[in-house]
């Protein structure tokens, strides 16, 4: 095959060696805790920010060549490997967490505070004047928390 290089003097020769990768398609169907298909997912590969969203059954298809990225309003982004050509995957909602940071008593505003999980790494937050900070979809199980030296943070509510 010939290559033209623009500004490529004409009497030097170019080869090109071009790979193709086969990209494999994952297909399947996302669904709820319940069961019930979920529309309107946003479906991507591990190795590529572009994708599909998922139809009214829940169904989609997309070129991967390792696992998929869900993600939706309401639920943490989640990340499956798929490792049979037709899958069903879960995606369970996120949960909230609220946590007070105080010095004794007192409320501390403007700590950083950082949230880690085994499913969820470096969600940041910074508190209010009530020395509350919140994290909005965050996926079930264990986690920890960490602030500034000298504050506590306690847990208000999940």
């Amino acid at each position: 095959q010939h290559v033209n290089l623009d500004g490529a003097p004409p009497d030097v020769d170019v080869t090109a060696h071009v790979l193709l990768l086969k990209a494999e398609i994952a297909k399947g169907r996302v669904v709820g805790k319940d069961g019930r298909p979920l529309e309107g997912v946003f479906v991507r590969s591990t190795d590529s920010s572009a994708g599909t969203h998922t139809a009214a059954d829940g169904s989609y298809a997309v070129p991967t060549q390792g696992g998929v990225v869900l993600s939706r309003p309401g639920f943490p982004e989640t990340v499956c490997n798929v490792n049979e050509p037709s899958s069903t995957l879960v995606l369970t909602p996120g949960g909230s967490v609220r946590v007070r940071v105080v010095k004794g008593r007192a409320p501390v505003s403007g700590v950083e505070v950082r949230l880690d999980s085994d499913r969820s790494n470096g969600c940041k937050a910074h508190t209010d004047a009530d020395g509350v900070a919140v994290f909005e979809n965050i996926p079930p199980g264990p986690f920890s928390l960490a602030a500034g030296e000298g504050v506590d943070c306690r847990v208000e509510g999940t």
